[in-house]
């Protein structure tokens, strides 16, 4: 009896550390022509960051900052997300700027979306035992 709840305990542990959320690496171009880049001086009217999002909900995954001095085309701007789920999931990527105010506003998440499967790996190193 101890073997079998030892060897159940020890399956539990190895799905829960299975089922972590995985990072997705995200790759991206943004077109910087005639935009101002925020900075500590310039705080409205200007690009601030980028940010991965879940589909349905539109929770945070990740963000990625703008690159330093970016002008016209930049291609290939790179970051890190928690994506959670398994199976294939979709996700957004939207600039985040400030306007005239100041305030948050992003662009259109329908514009940029993507899909990733994320695969469930098998328990490893399981064993069991007869009582």
């Amino acid at each position: 009896m101890k073997a079998l709840l030892i060897g159940m305990i020890l399956a539990t542990v190895l799905m829960a550390s299975a089922q972590a959320a995985p990072n997705v690496s995200v790759k991206f171009n943004y077109d910087f022509t005639n935009k101002v880049l925020c900075s500590t001086t310039v705080t409205t009217n200007c690009v601030d960051h980028f940010e991965t999002l879940a589909d349905v909900t539109g929770t945070l995954l990740g963000t990625q900052a703008v690159p330093a001095g970016a002008t016209g085309v930049v291609t290939g701007i790179t970051g890190q997300a928690t994506v959670p789920g398994f199976g294939t999931v979709t996700i957004h990527e939207v600039a985040v700027a400030k306007n005239g105010a100041g305030a948050r506003v992003q662009s259109d998440p329908l514009k940029s979306l993507t899909t990733v499967l994320l695969p469930l790996d098998a328990p490893s190193s399981f064993t069991a035992t007869s009582p």
